[in-house]
Formats: structure tokens, sequence, C-alpha cells
């Protein structure tokens, strides 16, 4: 009985000191939200995508020269105007309409992570100005970030479901709605300041993908994780079942210091899963070297006091080493 005892009390004071921790970690972590919320930002939204559709063809050369960067100059007038007119972007123009009718909650849904952005990092000058548009289905740049304009495809924003993109794979239209947009956002933006990679090894390579993922931990406290990194929900809990197996056959395999292309491919490269060659490949999301780069990062950050700015700078074999990433399952 005095075991019993002393088990459940030993078990009373590690859940005692877990709800200590997270509630210490839920209130900094409100507390960095607030701060944040204090933060002006201005924001100017052109809707480019409207002035063009609903603008008289003869105008076209006026809106040119104002947005000349949208519009490459080998091209002549007729090539944008025979666009503008073609009923089927007429047709998508509508859906974009449709889906996007609220200006001011198009750019409030942004405010909070650029907010956060200031806060973390003041030394980097934010865009004024949004400019939402279609983009002939750009999936690789739905949105650009910087200094001074923030770029927004809205035609890649309108719902997984949606008609226009049954051409694309379910892997890529799963991400095609508006809760990715900030996702995306964080994804561009983290090329500002995550130090670019030189080592060319998986593992190198999986930190430097965690590293963005990271970022988006603090940058979207309240975004899910499966938006984070653009998984299905299934796909995030076999990753986390697996998590220590996946581990154990890179590690096996000798798989962290290749740096092979073909690594890369298998791991890393967008797609419908990841390459173990084995028969559980189906199960898997694309990627998955990305989200085990996810987990050595927030290893790394949950048991060392590292600031984010210094850690996004680190040599990918230093955060392994100071990660102590070990997984068990």
């Amino acid at each position: 009985m005095l075991e019993v005892f002393k088990k459940k009390s030993k078990f009373r004071i590690i859940l005692i000191s877990f709800l200590v921790l997270f509630i210490i970690s839920c209130n900094q972590k409100s507390k960095e939200q607030k701060e944040a919320a204090k933060l002006p930002i201005e924001m100017e939204l052109v809707r480019l995508d409207q002035i063009l559709y609903e603008s008289d063809v003869q105008d076209f050369p006026k809106i040119r020269r104002e947005f000349s960067s949208f519009f490459p100059s080998q091209f002549p007038d007729s090539i944008f105007i025979n666009k503008i007119t073609n009923p089927l972007y007429q047709q998508l123009y509508k859906e974009v309409k449709k889906t996007f009718s609220d200006d001011k909650e198009l750019v409030e849904s942004f405010v909070p992570t650029l907010q956060l952005i200031k806060y973390h990092f003041p030394q980097i000058k934010l865009p004024n100005k949004m400019i939402g548009l279609i983009s002939d289905m750009d999936y690789e740049n739905k949105v650009i970030f910087t200094d001074s304009v923030l770029i927004v495809s809205l035609d890649l924003y309108l719902g997984a479901e949606h008609k226009f993109y049954d051409d694309f794979y379910d892997y890529q239209r799963q991400n095609f709605k508006k809760e990715m947009m900030v996702s995306d956002l964080v994804s561009d933006f983290a090329t500002y300041v995550v130090e670019p990679n030189k080592d060319r090894s998986l593992m190198a390579q999986m930190i430097f993908h965690g590293k963005e993922l990271y970022l988006k931990d603090i940058l979207l406290p309240n975004t899910l994780e499966e938006h984070k990194i653009g998984y299905t929900k299934a796909h995030l809990d076999w990753c986390k079942e697996n998590e220590g197996n996946i581990w154990r056959y890179f590690i096996e395999n000798n798989l962290l210091f290749d740096t092979s292309f073909h690594a890369y491919q298998r791991f890393l490269e967008p797609g419908p899963f990841s390459k173990f060659y084995m028969e559980f490949d189906n199960e898997t999301p694309g990627r998955i070297g990305a989200w085990v780069g996810w987990q050595i990062v927030r290893n790394l950050m949950n048991n060392n006091k590292v600031p984010l700015q210094q850690m996004l700078q680190m040599d990918a074999k230093e955060i392994l080493e100071l990660s102590k990433y070990k997984p068990k399952n």
C-alpha cells in the first residue's frame, strides 16, 4: 500500500509540475501576443484583381503603367487583355470576388502575424501595402513578402474542393484554403531570417526546414499544426505515432549525412508521400524530413535557453547535438 501511495504521490507531483509549466508557458505566450498586439501595423490594400477585371479594356495601358512590375515589358498589351477578357478568367475572378468579399477581413487576417514579426524581429522593415491578385495558379508563390509590399495570390485560396483545382494533386489542393494564407506568409518571410544552408546533407536540410516550421510555432500561435506544415490531420498523427521508427530508419540507413539529391527528393521534396520504399509509404505524408527537422528544433528550444534569432543562425550539427533528440515509440 505504501508503494502504491508513493507512486500516486509521484504522479501527482509530476502532473502538478506539468500543469504549472503549462500555465507559465501559456502566460508567457499570451504576454508576447498581448505586447505584440499593441504594435501598430499600417497596411493599404490594393485589389489588383478588381482593378483589372472591373475596368474597361481601354484603361489597361494606364493600369499597366501604374503596376508595371506585374506586366513584363516583352509582352504586348494584347496578351494581357486577352487573358482579362477570357471567359474562364472572368469566372475565376467572380469566384475570387465571392470568396474575398470583405477587404477589411482580408487585411486583418494578416495583422496578428505581422505584429508578432515586428515584435520578434524589430530590425525587419515590414510592408505597408498588400496587393491581392490573380496569379495564374502560381502555387509556388502564393504569398510573397518584401519590405515594401505583400503580394497575395487570391486565386489559390478558394477552398480545397473548388472546381478550379481539379487538375491539382490532393496534397497540393488540400492547402488551397484561406487558413493557409498566414502560414504561406511565414514560409516566405523565413527566407529573410533563416541562415541559408551551405551544408547539403539531408540532416542539415531537414533542420533548415525545421527552423522555418518552428518560426511558425512562434508567429502563428493559434494556427493548427497541420496548417503550419500543410498536412492532413491523419498524416500529422501518423508522424507522431511513428516518430521513433522514422528516426531509426534514418540512422540505420545512414541517411542523415547523405548529400545526394535523391535523398532530398525522397524526404524533403513536396509530394503525395515520402519514399521509404516500404509497404507503408502510401500512409506517409510528403516532406517527412521537414517534420522531423521541426521536432529536432523544438527539442533544442524546449531544453535550452537559446534566443530565437540565435537559433535561426545556428549550425545544423550544433542544433542536433544540443537538442538531444532521441524519440521513442
